[in-house]
């Protein structure tokens, strides 16, 4: 007994210092490789300018054994240790001084990859190394060279406008520089950094008017006072785009959405990819809660917004696309009646969510696509069975089953036993979610009851005119009913 209970131990043991190799810093790291990347670190290695130990070769060797996966039983810091140092006993201080140099090169490699990437990165540390050195001359042509660059770039964003402020306040700071003859680099830097600081704030303002919105919090938040006046050059784009996005989002007219949508596509071409996709995040995310509020006209807005970030690969972020985005795109398209694009969407664009999620963004985006076709067996089907990990995609499904089986009451009162027993259970699993918002909870046991008043009066035979327009006024006077627009439209029917 005290040998199995030992050898459980030692078995514990060893799979633990297994997982603490597989969850290091050097690991985790290693893991997000592509191939190419990895076999570049290998020349990094090589390369005496920057490594001058071969133990870490070795260190490589062993590792490459085990990329990409690098999750193999086998695949310990004492088969590393065994490699580069062999015959020599475990000692866990020269494990640590192996690790963390490798973990070194690796963190000195991806800088240099990503300065070998950014050309003009590369020209800005030229410029500060040349004016550290009697270079003056050269120093000065090349930041007049690197401003002009950025004075004709397309498209401009607020990294352009401070690295204009930085680079003419560098040049102007040199020890040689004549300042009275040069006094106007000082202006133009200053007025740079009033644009840049302007430009920063509207932002910030954008967000938190969004944050106050989803929060409903009361105090006002209007867009910030600039501390200094505009220059009176013509301002950047992206300076205009923040603040008509700025515009409509604190006075939430339509004539100011219209305002800057219209802006926004006309001058897509002309924005950087991140001031793209703050405009179109923003004006979809308008869109979809005036939408939610009942106004169904900004539906087409959404999915045109939708198409246009396609088109300019705005929806995706390092190559990887939201189940939210995924399922509010199929979602949109389905209930325009958009069928055959919503499953083109699906099936071209599941491969960019992850793995771990993929499978459950699919599910509910073909629901989504099926119940808007009305094959509500079909959807029943996909989801009776659907546990998502994920709260809210949880109560998606169940939603979408609830509307399933009230369509199938309402052509079959067969079904009358069954949807109230499952308007029963659901109401349960609701009740249930105490972490869930109150308002969610609130507007999932508003839909609950309505169907479950509405099924009984339907199946007493009392439905009627007056009582028709009894659910009509309730349903619309629901401040918080989840399925607003389908259940208004579905009363509207019978």
């Amino acid at each position: 007994m005290i040998i199995k209970v030992l050898n459980q131990l030692l078995i514990y043991i060893l799979s633990f210092q297994i997982n603490v190799l597989k969850s290091t810093k050097l690991t985790a790291t290693i893991q997000t490789f592509s191939q190419a990347e990895f076999n570049e670190w290998k020349k990094f290695l090589l390369s005496h300018f920057f490594n001058t130990d071969t133990n870490l070769l070795k260190g490589y060797e062993v590792i490459a054994k085990y990329f990409p996966a690098l999750d193999s039983p086998k695949f310990t810091k004492e088969k590393i240790y065994a490699k580069v140092f062999p015959g020599l006993p475990w000692n866990d201080a020269k494990w640590r001084n192996l690790s963390s140099k490798l973990v070194k090169t690796l963190e000195m490699y991806l800088s240099v990859s990503e300065l070998k990437s950014n050309q003009f990165e590369q020209k800005k540390l030229l410029v500060k190394s040349l004016g550290k050195r009697n270079l003056y001359p050269i120093f000065e042509k090349e930041i007049r060279s690197l401003n002009q660059e950025l004075s004709q770039s397309i498209p401009q964003d607020l990294s352009t406008l401070l690295d204009q402020a930085l680079l003419n306040q560098l040049l102007y700071d040199h020890p040689l520089t004549d300042k009275v003859g040069n006094f106007e680099l000082l202006n133009t830097s200053k007025k740079q950094m009033e644009d840049y600081y302007y430009s920063q704030q509207i932002r910030w303002s954008c967000e938190k008017l969004v944050l106050n919105t989803m929060r409903k919090r009361d105090d006002e938040n209007k867009a910030p006072e600039a501390t200094a006046k505009l220059p009176t050059t013509e301002k950047p784009l992206s300076l205009q785009l923040y603040q008509a996005i700025n515009n409509f989002l604190d006075n939430g007219t339509i004539e100011d959405y219209l305002n800057s949508k219209f802006f926004f596509l006309e001058n897509i071409e002309n924005f950087t990819l991140a001031d793209q996709k703050f405009g179109l995040l923003h004006l979809i995310n308008f869109g979809i809660r005036q939408n939610n509020l009942g106004h169904h006209s900004y539906s087409e807005d959404i999915f045109g917004l939708y198409k246009k970030g396609i088109e300019h690969h705005l929806l995706l972020n390092q190559g990887r696309m939201t189940q939210t985005t995924f399922n509010n795109v199929v979602a949109n398209a389905a209930a325009l009646g958009h069928f055959d694009w919503a499953k083109d969407f699906i099936e071209g664009f599941e491969r960019y969510l992850s793995p771990n999620i993929r499978e459950n963004a699919r599910v509910i985006a073909l629901a989504n696509l099926y119940f808007q076709q009305k094959d509500f067996s079909t959807v029943i089907d996909l989801l009776i069975h659907f546990t998502p990990s994920s709260l809210t995609k949880l109560l998606i499904a169940k939603t979408l089953l609830l509307r399933s089986y009230f369509e199938f009451f309402l052509s079959d009162h067969s079904y009358f036993e069954l949807l109230l027993a499952y308007t029963l259970s659901f109401d349960k699993l609701v009740k249930r979610k105490k972490s869930m918002p109150q308002k969610r909870i609130t507007g999932c046991l508003n839909l609950s009851a309505s169907i479950r008043k509405m099924s009984k009066v339907i199946i007493e035979k009392k439905w009627d005119t007056e009582i028709k327009n009894a659910f009509l006024e309730e349903a619309k006077n629901q401040d918080m009913l989840i399925g607003k627009k389908w259940l208004v439209e579905k009363i509207k029917s019978l």
